[in-house]
């Protein structure tokens, strides 16, 4: 039986590992296009870095609301990796981290894009038409698999140890950054995934760093509302005109 409309829990297997997703159809129930949403470091949860849970399920909602399909698959799972285990407060041990745990959280979100991009799970889905949404962590491990999306955004994205894509690429990318970023600068980040990416061959639209934004662009400031905001509505236009 297809899933309702609305938001519902699907699984798939990665390894021996199942992988919970949180899986969001339009209202008619069906979309031949499917954006995957991945979440940073934090994990997908609020808490005192920022209201992260609660943005990434309002973003797959919007994505809805344009017709598109959307799952957020909980990838951390596939290493028994907790909300809250990685803390970017001890900066050796948080990459010590990532570097160890990055080949699995890649294999289950390529495994999540494959088994996700079946009509059985999606009606009506396309797997020509599926996209990518990274946040943090998670805008780092989908560059990775930019090979297998049809046009993908990156939202502060870090470069950590660079962009292992080989070319020539046909993906759309955009990428949001803040201008303020203490965790992540804009330049030694978002400028070097971007010439990365499109040296590979992809075609990269990254926008100006976002004055007064910081990572997440977290806050109630007018600076980091309005990264928000206007972030976001890039990006649903993206994926609306690119999928």
């Amino acid at each position: 039986m297809p899933p309702s409309p609305g938001s519902t829990t699907v699984s798939y297997r990665s390894g021996n590992t199942n992988i919970p997703v949180g899986l969001f159809l339009p209202a008619s129930g069906r979309s031949d296009t499917l954006v995957i949403l991945a979440y940073g470091s934090d994990g997908l949860v609020n808490n005192n870095h920022g209201s992260w849970k609660t943005m990434i399920e309002k973003f797959a909602e919007k994505l809805t609301q344009r017709g598109l399909a959307a799952a957020i698959p909980d990838y951390f799972a596939s290493t028994g990796t907790r909300p809250g285990d990685l803390d970017p407060g001890r900066p050796g041990a948080y990459l010590d981290q990532i570097l160890a745990k990055r080949g699995d959280w890649l294999v289950a979100l390529r495994d999540g894009m494959n088994e996700l991009s079946n009509p059985a799970v999606i009606p009506g889905v396309n797997p020509a038409r599926v996209g990518l949404l990274g946040f943090s962590l998670g805008g780092y491990l989908c560059a990775q698999l930019a090979q297998r999306a049809k046009a993908m955004v990156l939202f502060y994205a870090p470069w950590i140890d660079g962009v292992r894509v080989s070319g020539p690429l046909s993906t759309k990318v955009e990428m949001h950054h803040g201008e303020q970023d203490p965790l992540l600068p804009y330049s030694s980040n978002a400028v070097l995934i971007q010439k990365a990416l499109e040296t590979a061959g992809a075609s990269v639209q990254l926008w100006p760093a976002y004055p007064g934004a910081n990572h997440g662009f977290v806050g109630n400031d007018t600076a980091n509302q309005k990264a928000h905001d206007l972030s976001q509505q890039r990006t649903l236009d993206f994926f609306q005109a690119n999928l």
